[in-house]
């Protein structure tokens, strides 16, 4: 999956794939999380958390994305 969203537990619905035609509330908190992946060695994901809002979404991940170095 690309996406799930998030409450009690860590992963719930909706699963955010190309095949689910569940639609995104206000109020929903999704996390967004692709990924790439080398088979046999190595793979990473990063997620961002959005609130669903009436409009859009607002981003809720504090970080700052960019290459460190």
């Amino acid at each position: 999956h690309t996406g799930h969203g998030v409450g009690v537990t860590g992963h719930e619905e909706p699963r955010i794939v190309p095949y689910n035609e569940v639609a995104l509330a206000p109020g929903m908190v999704i996390l967004l999380e692709p990924g790439t992946y080398v088979p046999g060695e190595w793979g990473v994901r990063l997620e961002d958390a959005l609130l669903v809002t009436e409009d859009g979404a607002e981003v809720l991940t504090m970080h700052e994305k960019g290459m460190m170095g």
